[in-house]
């Protein structure tokens, strides 16, 4: 990993603090010098310089790894971080892919955070209850994040592990939060998170949610420039989840589409409020197809008119297109009915949504999918 600190590379202490006073500290600073800068920098031969190079190359370079040795690693790691949605870990083949990064997409209110802060909980529970074993680091870039809504859920869903005021105040210490201000202070905060992961035994990061400062601050007319920081950002985040097989996930924001003639709009779902429905407008999720390309899974999250609420997988390598309705209480998410096939729609728009038929549990595709 480029972004790796030097003092994280190998490298000799003096080297590193000598380094440090030229404002050289990480891989890629370093490695930006050719043998001759990095002479001049260190006073010393090009030999000696590319021999710096090549062990600091060689430290953040990726192995390569046969399938063999994939597949013998996965037996000692841990897969996946389930919801705790039994219906839905099953269909994703055990929850949020560790390794990777899982995106959930909705608009305001949709329950995104809810799931974030359920997965903050998750995490921590021992490996033999279906968690990871660790902390959390989550990233609070609209300061949203409550720590009273963080101990609400772990009570009222994991009451025998969380009772206790210890146990719930153990729980608050193994969530570290961050609420950067700007993109570019998110990007740094990213680029520092290796060494926090590694003091805080961290095993998943969540940014809820990674869409809002970069909209409010690079428009239509500066898209070039959001979507290079995206890049940056992404790249960043799936360097974390790779090198610390660790989940990572983000949520992202809605925005409105004009809708070609003939396309499926939002699964059957009607938006909530008059003005999402005005025209030939959908919702679909917002940063673009770069960044779409960018996540490994994604999960999106709708309202619909009457209040009903429908979870989606809509992206993803392993699991089906699959529609779960759901509703929010004490205990965070959980599932209301059986699942169904999502409908197809545009490239790029939020998947899911249902009619009212087949929300109605035992009824419809709810029926053919958990029939014998």
């Amino acid at each position: 990993m480029a972004s790796r600190r030097l003092a994280r590379t190998g490298l000799e202490e003096s080297l590193v603090h000598h380094l440090s006073a030229r404002n050289i500290n990480s891989a890629k600073e370093l490695l930006d010098n050719t043998p001759l800068d990095l002479s001049e920098v260190l006073d010393c031969t090009e030999e000696e310089a590319s021999r710096i190079l090549s062990r600091v190359a060689c430290a953040v370079c990726p192995e390569a790894h046969t399938v063999a040795q994939m597949w013998a690693r996965r037996a000692l790691e841990a897969h996946h971080l389930p919801f705790g949605l039994r219906v839905l870990d099953e269909a994703l083949r055990g929850g949020v892919p560790c390794g990777t990064v899982t995106e959930l997409v909705g608009g305001a209110g949709a329950g995104k955070t809810q799931l974030c802060t359920q997965l903050a909980i998750a995490c921590q529970l021992p490996v033999v209850a279906g968690g990871l074993g660790g902390g959390c680091v989550y990233v609070d870039t609209e300061a949203r994040f409550s720590g009273a809504r963080l101990v609400e859920i772990a009570r009222a869903r994991w009451p025998e592990r969380f009772a206790s005021e210890l146990q719930a105040e153990l729980l608050t210490r193994g969530v570290t939060v961050f609420t950067p201000s700007t993109s570019s202070e998110l990007l740094q905060r990213l680029e520092g998170l290796e060494a926090v992961i590694i003091e805080r035994a961290a095993k998943l990061v969540i940014v809820d949610s990674v869409a809002a400062l970069v909209r409010a601050e690079y428009g239509r007319e500066r898209l070039v420039e959001r979507q290079a920081l995206l890049g940056e950002q992404a790249s960043r985040l799936k360097q974390l989840a790779e090198a610390f097989r660790i989940p990572v996930v983000v949520t992202n924001q809605v925005t409105t589409r004009q809708q070609s003639t003939g396309s499926s709009r939002l699964g059957g779902f009607t938006p909530a409020h008059p003005s999402e429905r005005a025209g030939d407008a959908h919702l679909a999720a917002a940063l673009g197809t770069k960044w779409a390309h960018d996540v490994n899974l994604r999960i999106a999250l709708e309202t619909g008119e009457h209040g009903q609420r429908c979870l989606t997988i809509s992206k993803s390598s392993a699991a089906a297109a699959l529609s779960f309705p759901f509703d929010i209480g004490a205990g965070g998410v959980f599932l209301t009915a059986a699942p169904y096939p999502a409908a197809q729609q545009a490239e790029g728009a939020i998947a899911g949504g249902a009619t009212t038929a087949n929300l109605m549990p035992g009824g419809g595709y709810a029926a053919a999918f958990f029939s014998p």
